[in-house]
């Protein structure tokens, strides 16, 4: 293996594809999107801590090849064979610890049930066991899948997000061409094709699904711009600073004076900056929004976009406007301002917020699959703060309504 690496800035340095996604998608809206390469690549050197465990590896199919070669000869070298990992390691992570639930995904009746070892999922499929582990991060997605049994190791790689589903539609007619239908010609042929097909549209038309906003929402018990005069915290996401920077008819005249204006002086340099701007040409512009910085491994920016009374639809976006204004990306115009369409803005994940006060107690909390849980967990019951995913305080004291926000 040797070009892989953890350094972006080695990666950048060698024969690094770009990734491509979708930007401005948003389903709800009816916005489909425009196919864009994420340049640079997501994460910048100095970063790799951040994706290093779960997605930090660069590599080219060819180093792969070597390294599911490795898996196969349970810990030895292909070539030298050499012991390079112990065999009794190979062997734990590919060994069942729980069972996955069943979903869209693997609930094909030619599949057993899947279990988790440390790191391997494990099922079996006509007889053959087969150990896999797929995974994406923006622009890339990748699958190593291993046949123990049969000598047979796959690797696919892409860089368009958008084709996902295509490694796996890739994946299973390889293994039915080279080991099921190998053994037994007669096998019937599989439509993998037209069964990944199906689950994307019933995908595509989940993620069109939502709650419509009340015709004459609450108002909310906190002003808005009373919203961005505090701070709210928790111990790991850390601290939250809201940014009101949409007017709506609908909102008192004292709230707010023009559309896409901050309210104080804390937020001007926030909400003309290009990100924002990008994030808010995709946003309702008849809804009150609030921007918060939320810098995290895929997130720049949080939207909040009221929905009635206290409760908010929030969604978690990534751009790289900012970062390619700093590496010079982009050009000038006549007017000598820095203009960018090469720029992404893509909304990550959707969820809900809702501001609670009772007492002493106030803070935001962020529920409604917030923290990514599977199939079949519950989410919190109860009321305001017990029903929390994760729960953001406000902090008190002096000074500490103050934060940079860059």
């Amino acid at each position: 293996m040797s070009t892989a690496t953890y350094s972006i800035a080695t990666a950048e340095g060698g024969f690094l594809a770009d990734g491509f996604q979708l930007s401005g998608q948003d389903l709800k809206r009816s916005l489909d999107g425009v196919k864009k390469a994420i340049v640079p690549l997501f994460k910048r050197p100095g970063e790799e801590d951040g994706i290093a465990g779960s997605g930090g590896v660069i590599a080219s199919a060819r180093d792969l090849v070597t390294w599911v070669s490795m898996l196969l000869a349970l810990g030895r070298h292909p070539h030298r064979n050499e012991q390079i990992i112990p065999a009794e390691v190979i062997k734990h992570t590919a060994t069942g610890a729980s069972t996955i639930p069943t979903n869209v995904f693997n609930g094909f009746p030619e599949m057993s049930v899947s279990v988790y070892g440390t790191g391997q999922q494990i099922f079996s499929y006509p007889g053959h066991e087969i150990v896999e582990h797929d995974g994406n991060v923006l622009g890339f997605s990748s699958e190593i899948i291993r046949l123990p049994d049969d000598n047979l190791g796959i690797v696919l790689l892409n860089n368009d997000w958008v084709s996902n589903i295509a490694l796996d539609v890739i994946k299973w007619r390889l293994i039915d061409e080279l080991i099921v239908r190998a053994a037994l010609p007669g096998s019937p042929f599989i439509d993998w094709v037209s069964r990944y097909k199906a689950i994307e549209e019933t995908v595509k038309e989940e993620r069109k699904m939502f709650t419509p906003r009340p015709k004459h929402p609450a108002l909310p018990t906190l002003a808005f711009p009373e919203l961005q005069k505090r701070l709210y915290s928790h111990p790991t996401y850390g601290t939250l600073k809201l940014c009101f920077v949409l007017y709506s008819p609908s909102l008192p005249e004292t709230w707010t004076e023009r559309p896409f204006v901050e309210i104080s002086a804390d937020c001007p340099r926030l909400i003309s900056s290009l990100p924002v701007q990008r994030i808010l040409d995709i946003s309702d512009p008849a809804i009150p929004t609030l921007i918060i910085p939320f810098k995290s491994a895929f997130t720049t920016h949080i939207r909040l976009t009221h929905f009635s009374g206290d409760v908010f639809n929030a969604t978690a976006i990534w751009t790289n406007a900012d970062t390619r204004l700093k590496e010079g990306l982009g050009s000038v115009d006549e007017n000598g301002q820095w203009t960018d369409d090469g720029d992404v803005v893509i909304p990550i994940q959707d969820f809900v917020a809702e501001w609670f006060a009772q007492g002493e107690e106030e803070g935001l909390a962020f529920k409604g699959n917030f923290w990514g849980m599977g199939v079949g967990a519950r989410a919190p019951l109860g009321s305001g703060k017990e029903t929390a995913e994760a729960w953001f305080s406000r902090t008190r004291g002096s000074g500490s309504d103050q934060v940079a926000l860059y």
